[in-house]
């Protein structure tokens, strides 16, 4: 009985984000591909998505990335973006 719901809570959880490396390979990594990296991610839906955005956010303030910025951010909110800033 206990390993029945042993398999029915492994069945329902995802452990995808267990055998993912991207938190020990980005590290060694140029700030410039952990972008490729977080869109991978985005994609497979590994992770929440605003939760990534936010990742990208952070690593786009040093970079002079600023039309992907603009575009990230258009992303989580359309009305509070100004393009003149």
């Amino acid at each position: 009985m206990a390993e029945e719901k042993g398999n029915e809570m492994a069945a329902t959880e995802d452990v995808r984000p267990l055998y993912d490396l991207t938190n020990r390979l980005s590290p060694f990594l140029d700030l410039h591909m952990m972008f490729l990296l977080i869109q991978y991610l985005q994609d497979k839906d590994f992770y929440n998505q605003k939760d990534l955005t936010l990742v990208t956010l952070d690593f786009l303030r040093v970079t002079n990335m600023f039309d992907y910025t603009l575009e990230v951010l258009k992303s989580l909110d359309p009305s509070e973006v100004d393009p003149n800033e």
